[in-house]
C-alpha cells in the first residue's frame, strides 16, 4: 500500500472525488467529472513524475475510463476515449491499457451492426486503436492481432468516410510494425477493404489503396489476389482521380516485386515461380496504364513496366530465350516511330518485350474476354491492354493472329469512340509487326463471310485498312493485292448502298498503294473497276476527292502523266469486265449502273469502243428484257444522262455519225413502239428524248434518216407517240423529234408521208395541252418551209385555214407562234393566203395579225409581178 504522503497517494487523492463521480447516476455529474479529469490530466505542469502517473493510470484511472467507454451518455463516452488516447500517448508502458481496452473496443465497434451509434465517438475509438498499435510492444501487438483485425474489418465497413480512412491508416501502422498475420486474417482484411475502392470520395479510395498496398506486402497468395483483388482493381485504371490512378499503378508494380529477391540460392526457382504467377495476374493492370489519359501517368506506367522487365529478364534464369524483338533497321525506325502511340517515344526496351512475350499465352485470352464484356470500362481496359501487348509482343504475336483478327473486327464497331480508336491503333501496330501474307487470307475471309452484315463488313474493312496502313512500304506482292481487290469488288456490289463500305474500300485502296508500290500496276484494272463501282452507286464530296487522289497516285505509280492516260490504257480491259455479264442485267443487278459510270468516266475516250457497246445497248432494249431495265437504259441515253453527254462531245461526233443507222434502227426506234402500261409510256418518252437529242446534235446523216423514212421505220413510230394519251410529256418531246425530222429530211417526204404529217400537226394544234400546242408550231413552220412546190394548193389552203383559227387564241404565245408559222406559208404561197385571210378576217376578234399577213402577201405579189 502506498504511503499516504507519497506523491502517488497525493496525486490520486487530488483526483479521487472526480474518479468517484464518474460512476454517478447523474450524467451531468459524470460529464463534469470527466471534464475536470481531462483538464487536470492535460496540464503537464501539475502532473506528477511519469512513473507515478503510470502507476496511478494503471491502477486507478484506467479501469474507470474503460468502464466509461460504455457510458450511456455520448458526451461521457467521448471524454473517456479522449482521456484514454491522452493516457496512452503519455504512458511508458501501455500493455495494461491494451489489455483492458480491447474488450470494450470490440463491444463498441468490433461487430456489425456497431453498438456505438455516434460517428464522432467511433472515430475516436479507431484513433484509440491506432494509438495502442503504435505504442504497445511488438509482442503485445502480435498477441492481439486477431481482435485488432476484427475491429478493423468493422471500421472499414463504417458509413462514415473519415472512419474508413482512419481504419486504413491503422492497417498501415499495424503492418508497418509486424507482418505476422495469418493468411485468413489477411484475406479477411482484403475482403473488407475492397468495397471501399468504389467509394465516391477519392481520398477514401486512395487511403484504401494504401492499406491494401500494406496488406500485399505480407505476401498474400497469388490465387487470393486473382480471385479478390484483380476483378475490382481493373476499374481503378480509369479512376476519375489522377492521384488514385498513379498510386494504383505504383502499387501494382510493388505488388509484383513484393517478396521477390534476386539471389542464386537453391530456392531461386521457387521465388521465380511466385514472381511469374504475380506477373500473370498483375502485369495486365500495369501495362494497361501506359495509355492513361494523363501523359505523366502513362510515362510512369511505362517506366515501371521497363523496370520490372529488367528484373524479370535478369533473374528469370529459366525464361524463354528468343530473337523475337524487331531489328532496329534505320530505314524503318522513323516509320515505326510515327505509328507508336504516346507515351512511347521509341521502340520499347528489349527486356520488357521479352517479359510480355513470355505471357502472351495468358494475355491474349484475357484481352479477348475483356473486349467481349458489356461493361464499357472493361472493354476500354481490354482495348488499352491489347494495344500495349501488341507494341511489346512485336513479331512474337504472329501465332495468335487467328484469335486477334476476329477480336479486332468485332471491337472496332464499339459505340465508344475511345475504344474504336485504340482498336484502329492496334491494327496499325499489328500491321507493322507482321507480314501481309500472315493475315491477308484471314481478314479477307472475315469480310467475305456470307453471313456478315453490312456493319460487320465495314468493321472488317476498317481493320484491313488499319493493317495495311501499318504494313511496311513495298512489302506486298500482286497475288495478295489481287486477293484483296477481288473481295472488294464483290463487297461493293453486295453492299452498294452502304457509304461506310465505300469509305473503307477507298481507305484500303490508298493503303494498298503504299504497301505494294510498283507491284500494284498489275492490278490497276481491278482498282479502276472498284473506283467505277463506288462512283456508280453515288458518292459524296469526300468520296469523290478520295477517288481522285487514288487515281492520281495510281497514275504516278504506273508512270502515266495524267489520269486520262491511265484510263485510256485500261479502257478496253475495263469495258470487258463491265459488259461481260450484260445478258443477265436486270433492275436488280448493278451491271448497267457500272456501265453508266464507266461511260461517264471515259467520256471523250469512248469513241473507239462505241461500236463494241452497241450490241450491249441493243440487247438491253429488246422487248423480252425487263421493262424497268429498258427504261433505265434509255434514261441513260437521254439528254440528262451519259449518252447525251457523249453526244455533246465534239470528238465523238465522227464515231456516232458512222453508227447512226444502227443506233436509230436497232436501239431508239424499237423502244418508241407502243406497249401497254405506265412503264411502256415511260420507255416511249425516254426513246423520243434520246431521238430528239440524236437529231439535234446532227449525229445522223440525211441519207441514213431518209433510208429509215423510206422503209417506214421512223414516221409511224413518231406519229404514234404524238397520239400518246396517257403521258402528255411523250407528246411534248415527240413534237421536238418531228421538228428535227422535218429540218433534216422534210423535203424528202413522200406525198403520203407529208399528208400523214399534216394530219398529225393539225391534230396536235387542237391538243388539250397548251404545252403541246406551243411545241408543235415550230414543226408546222418547218412543214411549210420544206414542202415541195408541187404540193397541192388545196392541201395548203385546208391546212392554213385550220391554223388561222388559232391566231385568235386567248394565249398570246400561241397567237404569236401561229402568226410566225403563217408568215412562212405566206412567203411561199402569198396568193392562197391572201384570199384565205380576206375571207376569214371579219371572223377574228383581233385583226392585227390578219392585216400584217395581208400586207406581207400583197408585197410579195407585187414583187413577183415586178420580177415577171
Amino acid at each position: 500500500m502506498a504511503d499516504e504522503d507519497s506523491p502517488l497517494s497525493t496525486f490520486v487523492q487530488s483526483i479521487r472525488r472526480d474518479l468517484n463521480c464518474v460512476s454517478d447516476m447523474d450524467r451531468n455529474v459524470r460529464r463534469n467529472s470527466l471534464q475536470r479529469l481531462h483538464k487536470r490530466l492535460t496540464q503537464k505542469q501539475t502532473l506528477p513524475p511519469t512513473p507515478v502517473l503510470q502507476e496511478a493510470w494503471d491502477n486507478d484511472i484506467l479501469p474507470i475510463l474503460v468502464k466509461s467507454v460504455s457510458d450511456n451518455a455520448e458526451s461521457c463516452r467521448e471524454l473517456a476515449v479522449q482521456l484514454l488516447v491522452f493516457g496512452i500517448q503519455n504512458s511508458i508502458v501501455v500493455e495494461q491499457t491494451m489489455a483492458l481496452c480491447l474488450s470494450p473496443l470490440i463491444e463498441r465497434i468490433g461487430n456489425l451492426p456497431m453498438k456505438e451509434d455516434s460517428e464522432e465517438v467511433r472515430l475516436l475509438l479507431i484513433q484509440l486503436v491506432k494509438s495502442l498499435v503504435l505504442s504497445c510492444s511488438l509482442e503485445m501487438l502480435s498477441t492481439n492481432l486477431e481482435p485488432i483485425v476484427q475491429i478493423l474489418k468493422s471500421s472499414l465497413a463504417d458509413q462514415y468516410h473519415e472512419i474508413k480512412k482512419e481504419a486504413c491508416d491503422v492497417i498501415h501502422s499495424v503492418i508497418g510494425r509486424t507482418k505476422n498475420f495469418t493468411q485468413q486474417s489477411l484475406e479477411s482484411l482484403l475482403k473488407a477493404s475492397i468495397p471501399n475502392l468504389k467509394h465516391p470520395h477519392s481520398k477514401v479510395r486512395l487511403a484504401t489503396l494504401q492499406g491494401i498496398n500494406m496488406i500485399m506486402k505480407c505476401n498474400v497468395p497469388a490465387d487470393t489476389v486473382s480471385a479478390l483483388l484483380i476483378p475490382v482493381t481493373e476499374a481503378l485504371v480509369f479512376d476519375h482521380s489522377e492521384r488514385v490512378r498513379k498510386y494504383f499503378l505504383e502499387s501494382v508494380a510493388e505488388w509484383i516485386c513484393c517478396g521477390f529477391e534476386e539471389s542464386n540460392d537453391n530456392d531461386d526457382h521457387v521465388n521465380l515461380s511466385i514472381f511469374r504467377t504475380k506477373l500473370s495476374h498483375l502485369l495486365p493492370l500495369l501495362i494497361c496504364g501506359i495509355f492513361d489519359a494523363s501523359k505523366e501517368i502513362g510515362s510512369t506506367a511505362l517506366a515501371l513496366a521497363e523496370n520490372i522487365g529488367h528484373v524479370y529478364t535478369t533473374c528469370a534464369t529459366n525464361r524463354r530465350h528468343n530473337s523475337g524483338t524487331a531489328d532496329d533497321a534505320a530505314d524503318n525506325e522513323m516509320e515505326y516511330h510515327l505509328l507508336l502511340p504516346s507515351p512511347f517515344k521509341e521502340r520499347p526496351g528489349r527486356t520488357c518485350c521479352i517479359m510480355v512475350q513470355d505471357f502472351l499465352e495468358e494475355l491474349i485470352p484475357h484481352i479477348k474476354n475483356s473486349l467481349q464484356e458489356w461493361a464499357e470500362t472493361t472493354k476500354l481496359y481490354g482495348a488499352r491492354l491489347l494495344l500495349a501487348v501488341l507494341v511489346f509482343a512485336e513479331q512474337q504475336i504472329a501465332p495468335y493472329l487467328h484469335s486477334i483478327i476476329p477480336t479486332l473486327c468485332s471491337a472496332v464497331g464499339d459505340n465508344n469512340v475511345c475504344i474504336a480508336k485504340l482498336i484502329v491503333a492496334s491494327s496499325h501496330i499489328l500491321g507493322w509487326q507482321t507480314s501481309p501474307s500472315s493475315w491477308m487470307s484471314q481478314i479477307v475471309g472475315q469480310v467475305s463471310s456470307s453471313n456478315a452484315s453490312s456493319v460487320q463488313v465495314a468493321n472488317g474493312l476498317v481493320i484491313m485498312s488499319g493493317l495495311l496502313y501499318g504494313t511496311k512500304k513495298h512489302t506486298g506482292n500482286d497475288g495478295l493485292a489481287k486477293e484483296v481487290l477481288k473481295a472488294l469488288i464483290n463487297l461493293n456490289l453486295q453492299f452498294n448502298s452502304h457509304a461506310s463500305v465505300h469509305n473503307q474500300t477507298l481507305a484500303i485502296l490508298q493503303n494498298l498503294l503504299k504497301v505494294f508500290g510498283a507491284n500494284y500496276s498489275t492490278c490497276s484494272s481491278d482498282i479502276l473497276f472498284i473506283l467505277v463501282q463506288i462512283q456508280c452507286f453515288g458518292s459524296n464530296l469526300s468520296q469523290k476527292q478520295a477517288v481522285a487522289d487514288i487515281e492520281k497516285a495510281l497514275a504516278d505509280v504506273m508512270g502515266f502523266t495524267s489520269v486520262r492516260s491511265l484510263y485510256e490504257s485500261q479502257a478496253e480491259l475495263l469495258l470487258g469486265m463491265i459488259i461481260a455479264d450484260h445478258e443477265t442485267w436486270s433492275t436488280h443487278v448493278h451491271g448497267q449502273a457500272l456501265f453508266h459510270a464507266f461511260l461517264q468516266k471515259i467520256s471523250n475516250l469512248a469513241g473507239p469502243y462505241l461500236e463494241r457497246l452497241l450490241p450491249v445497248l441493243k440487247g438491253c432494249v429488246q422487248p423480252e428484257r425487263d421493262p424497268s431495265l429498258r427504261l433505265k437504259l434509255l434514261q441513260q441515253i437521254n439528254f440528262h444522262q451519259i449518252l447525251d453527254e457523249l453526244f455533246e462531245i465534239e470528238e465523238l461526233a465522227v464515231w456516232w455519225y458512222s453508227l447512226a443507222s444502227t443506233v436509230l434502227g436497232q436501239i431508239i426506234l424499237p423502244c418508241g413502239v407502243w406497249r401497254v402500261g405506265k412503264i411502256g409510256a415511260a420507255i416511249r418518252h425516254a426513246a423520243m428524248v434520246a431521238f430528239g437529242t440524236f437529231l439535234r446534235m446532227n449525229l445522223c446523216s440525211q441519207h441514213d434518216l431518209e433510208t429509215h423514212l423510206l422503209s417506214d421505220q421512223v414516221l409511224p413510230v413518231v406519229l404514234s407517240c404524238l397520239e400518246e394519251d396517257y403521258y402528255v410529256d411523250v407528246r411534248i418531246v415527240t413534237c421536238h423529234v418531228l421538228q428535227e425530222l422535218l429540218r433534216i429530211s422534210g423535203n424528202s417526204l413522200t406525198d403520203k408521208q407529208r399528208g400523214d404529217v399534216q394530219k398529225a400537226l393539225q391534230k396536235r394544234l387542237d391538243d388539250s395541252s397548251d404545252g403541246v400546242r406551243l411545241r408543235i408550231l415550230p414543226a408546222i413552220s418547218l412543214f411549210f418551209r420544206t414542202m415541195p412546190s408541187s404540193y397541192s394548193d388545196a392541201s395548203i389552203r385546208s391546212f392554213a385555214a385550220n391554223i388561222l383559227v388559232h391566231m385568235d387564241d386567248s394565249n398570246v404565245e400561241i397567237r404569236e407562234s401561229v402568226f410566225k408559222a403563217l408568215q412562212v406559208c405566206t412567203s411561199l404561197r402569198p396568193a392562197i393566203l391572201e384570199d384565205l385571210i380576206k375571207s376569214k378576217r371579219d371572223q377574228h376578234e383581233k385583226t392585227e395579225y390578219c392585216d400584217r399577213l395581208l400586207d406581207q402577201a400583197a408585197s410579195l405579189q407585187i414583187m413577183e409581178a415586178t420580177n415577171a
